[in-house]
């Protein structure tokens, strides 16, 4: 999970830069426009999407894997 380290630090470098120049880089992270609650929201469901896609792929390597040694 160390991965994820990255893009949760770039995501509260993107708010406060949004919050000191009045604009953000994306739509879905605009506390000015939706709020912080909604923004929140949305990186939460990005951050579970991501995260599920990545444990899916170990999975799916790790199958690939146990199916080549058999």
């Amino acid at each position: 999970m160390l991965w994820a380290l990255y893009p949760l630090g770039y995501f509260f470098y993107a708010l406060a830069r949004g919050a000191f120049e009045g604009r953000y880089p994306y739509p879905f992270i605009n506390v000015a426009e939706i709020g912080l609650p909604r923004t929140l929201e949305d990186a939460g469901m990005i951050a579970a999407a991501f995260v599920i896609a990545g444990e899916a792929l170990v999975w799916f390597d790790r199958w690939l894997a146990a199916r080549a040694k058999a």
